[in-house]
């Protein structure tokens, strides 16, 4: 929204030299420089390469759909890994 030049990690654009995921998640502490955050949808130990602030204005997503899972909340919620992943 303005002019002048930014890094990649210094803007909210999905537009990066490789695409990597987003997650809105929940800051759950902060301790010896280490975050602790809930509501992530990563495998364990993916790297986390950038940090935003949520600001409504720009990542509330109103009346967004899953529309690529044709599950509802509690067949998903009933789901249980097949042991691929640990």
């Amino acid at each position: 929204m303005d002019s002048t030049e930014r890094g990649v990690f210094a803007t909210r654009s999905p537009l990066r030299p490789n695409h990597i995921g987003l997650s809105i998640v929940q800051l759950v502490k902060i301790e010896n420089g280490i975050l602790t955050v809930k509501g992530i949808d990563v495998l364990d130990e993916t790297p986390l390469l950038d940090i935003k602030p949520y600001i409504r204005n720009f990542d509330s997503v109103e009346d967004s759909l899953s529309g690529w899972m044709a599950a509802s909340k509690d067949e998903v919620a009933k789901k249980r890994s097949d042991g691929r992943f640990k």
